[in-house]
C-alpha cells in the first residue's frame, strides 16, 4: 500500500467518524450537553485509534474484526443518550453496517483507480448523513419506542449479527480496519433487509400515531358536539322566553295598575328557566372549556363531584400555530381529555359517596400546569422511574 493509498484510507475513516458522531449530536436524544456529548465522542475516538493501533501492530486481524472499538463507541452512546438502551444499541450498530456496506460498495469501484474509490465512499457517507440530518430524528425515534417493549426488544440482535458477520467474514484482509473483505452481494442483502426492518418499525409507529389522533380528535369531536348541543338547546330556550317576554311583562304593568303585589310576588318567585349549570364558564379556553362540560357531564351521570380550577387562556389552532412545537387546543385537548378519563375510571370503582375529582390548570407565558386529583380503589404499582404501571 502506497503512502498516499495510505493516507486516503485514513481520510475516509475519519470522515466515517466524524459523519457518525454528527449523527450521534444532531439526531440522538441526549441526556447532556452536546458539547460534553462531543468531548466525550472525541475521547472514545482517541481511545478507538490507540487500541486500533496496538492490534494492527500485534498482527491479529481477528482481533481488529471484533471492532472492539465500536462495542467501546457503544457504551459511550449509551451512557450519554437518552431513552430505550435497546434502541440506542440498535442504531448505534446499523450506523457502523451502513458504513461499512458502503466502504464495500466502494470498493467495486477500485478498477477505476484508488481516487475513485474514495470519492464514491465520500459522496455515499455525505448522502448519508444528509438523509440523516433531514430524518433522522423522526426515524431514531420511532426505533427506540418500538424497542421499548420488552417483546420486540430481540430485534437488535439484527443488526449487532449483521455487523460482526460483514467483519468477522472480513478477517482474513490484510488491512480488515480499513475495509473488510466481504462480498458485496452479502453486504447489500444484509443492509437491505435492516433497512427495511427500520421503515417497517418507521410505517407501524406511524400507522399507530395516526390512529391514536384520530381516536382524540373523535373524542375531541364528541365533546365539542355535546357541548354545541346543549348549548342550542339553552339558545332555543332562551328565545322562547324571550318571545314571551313582551307577553310577561304586559301581565306585569297590569298587576301593578291594579295593585295586586301579592301575585306580582308569586309570579317574580318562580325560579329562572334558565339552568344556570349548563352555561358554566370554567375557563376563557372556549374548546377546553366545551371538553370540560362535556366531562363535566359524564362525571354528574356518574354521580361523580367534580371540582374544577382552571386559568387557562385561548391557544391557537394547530393551522394557525406560527411554530409547530407550540402547544395547540388540539394538544391540550388530547392531555385533558385522557387525565380527566383515566380519573373517572377509577373514581367509578370507588363506592358512590367516596367519588370525587378535583381538577386544577395553572399557566403563564412559558408553561401549562395540570393537577388531577381523584379517587381510586387501591394505589398503583410504580416502576423504577416512579411513574404508575400501566396497559395503555
Amino acid at each position: 500500500m502506497s503512502n498516499i493509498d495510505a493516507y486516503l484510507d485514513i481520510a475516509r475513516l475519519i470522515t466515517s467518524v466524524c459523519i457518525q458522531i454528527s449523527v450521534v449530536l444532531f439526531s440522538f436524544k441526549l441526556r447532556i450537553k452536546k458539547r460534553y456529548a462531543f468531548l466525550s465522542l472525541i475521547a472514545c475516538l482517541f481511545c478507538n485509534i490507540i487500541l486500533d493501533y496496538f492490534l494492527e501492530k500485534r498482527g491479529n486481524s481477528f482481533l481488529l474484526a471484533l471492532q472492539l472499538d465500536t462495542f467501546l463507541f457503544c457504551i459511550v452512546i449509551v451512557l450519554i443518550s437518552g431513552g430505550s438502551i435497546y434502541g440506542q444499541i440498535f442504531f448505534h450498530y446499523v450506523q457502523n453496517l451502513i458504513a461499512n456496506c458502503i466502504f464495500i460498495v466502494g470498493k467495486e469501484c477500485l478498477v477505476h483507480g484508488k481516487m475513485a474509490e474514495f470519492l464514491a465512499i465520500e459522496f455515499l457517507m455525505i448522502a448519508y448523513l444528509v438523509l440523516m440530518l433531514s430524518f433522522g430524528k423522526e426515524i431514531i425515534s420511532a426505533v427506540r419506542g418500538f424497542l421499548d417493549r420488552p417483546a420486540w426488544s430481540f430485534l437488535l440482535v439484527y443488526p449487532v449479527a449483521s455487523y460482526y458477520a460483514i467483519r468477522l467474514l472480513g478477517f482474513e484482509a490484510e488491512k480488515a480496519l480499513y475495509t473488510p473483505n466481504t462480498s458485496l452481494s452479502l453486504a447489500v442483502s444484509l443492509l437491505a433487509g435492516n433497512c427495511m426492518a427500520i421503515l417497517c418499525i418507521v410505517l407501524v409507529q406511524k400507522k399507530k400515531a395516526v390512529e391514536l389522533a384520530l381516536l382524540e380528535g373523535k373524542r375531541t369531536l364528541s365533546a365539542n358536539e355535546a357541548y354545541y348541543q346543549r348549548v342550542s338547546e339553552m339558545l332555543d330556550h332562551v328565545r322562547i322566553i324571550r318571545h314571551d317576554y313582551k307577553h310577561e311583562l304586559g301581565i306585569i304593568k297590569q298587576l301593578l295598575g291594579k295593585g295586586e303585589i301579592d301575585t306580582l310576588k308569586k309570579i317574580l318567585s318562580v325560579p329562572s328557566a334558565i339552568d344556570e349549570g349548563n352555561t358554566k364558564l370554567y375557563c376563557k379556553n372556549v374548546v377546553v372549556n366545551a371538553l370540560l362540560v362535556h366531562y363535566v357531564f359524564i362525571c354528574n351521570k356518574h354521580c361523580i363531584p367534580v371540582e374544577i380550577d382552571a386559568m387557562l387562556p385561548q391557544l391557537e389552532s394547530e393551522h394557525l400555530a406560527e411554530n409547530k412545537k407550540d402547544l395547540t387546543n388540539y394538544d391540550l385537548c388530547i392531555i385533558i381529555g385522557n387525565l380527566f378519563e383515566n380519573a373517572i375510571e377509577e373514581s367509578i370503582k370507588v363506592e358512590e359517596k367516596d367519588r370525587s375529582i378535583s381538577i386544577q390548570i395553572d399557566s403563564d407565558i412559558h408553561k401549562i400546569l395540570i393537577k388531577v386529583i381523584n379517587t381510586c380503589v387501591a394505589e398503583r404499582a410504580k416502576d423504577t422511574k416512579i411513574l404508575p404501571i400501566t396497559s395503555k
